[in-house]
């Protein structure tokens, strides 16, 4: 017979049990706010202007990944490593270059979009009312690309849970928030 006690003394296991059932409550949390966020959007929006803006999301999601450089990866190695060696000066040191040339390449690939958006829209979607809609999204692409590289450098500090919070929920919370307050000072759109 198994005994569970002292199955359950094993240290290691202790952890990857409590680390599973901290995932499982992130990912629960984090698809009832995705949800709660579609619901939201398309409540508010309608279906034509919410497709639009999940295809906005979309593409800004696409842009950030290009404004990280790929450097999540080598963040989250690099943190993992130094924190290890309990090295906190190289560390800090990697992660202020890596968000700062994150900043740097998702700015220029902001603002070069933002002022292509109506070519863009003209000349590949051919979607009505999609290059002012896309115009304002992709101010929010930085933002994204700061998101991923947090998550990434948290993975790298063993904090997985963190991680999975700033990657999954963080940013639907945010536009239930914005949404809750614009019914707050009930301001309406253009």
């Amino acid at each position: 017979m198994l005994n569970v006690k002292a199955y359950l003394s094993e240290p290691h296991l202790r952890e990857m049990i409590r680390g599973s059932v901290v995932g499982l409550v992130v990912k629960v949390l984090a698809a009832v706010s995705l949800f709660a966020m579609n619901v939201a959007v398309t409540r508010y929006l309608g279906a034509a202007q919410a497709g639009l803006f999940f295809f906005g999301f979309t593409l800004c999601t696409i842009l950030a990944t290009f404004g990280r450089l790929v450097l999540e990866q080598a963040l989250w190695r690099f943190v993992a490593t130094e924190f290890a060696n309990r090295a906190f000066g190289r560390l800090h040191s990697v992660y202020s270059k890596a968000v700062f040339w994150t900043m740097i390449a998702s700015a220029i690939l902001t603002l070069g979009l933002w002022f292509g958006a109506n070519l863009l829209n003209h000349w590949i979607f051919k979607l009505p009312g999609f290059a002012v809609v896309f115009k304002v999204m992709v101010l929010a692409t930085p933002l994204m690309a700061l998101f991923v590289l947090h998550a990434h450098a948290l993975q790298g500090l063993k904090q997985v849970s963190k991680s999975m919070l700033v990657l999954s929920v963080f940013l639907p919370v945010q536009l239930l928030l914005l949404q809750a307050l614009k019914h707050i000072i009930r301001w309406q759109p253009a």
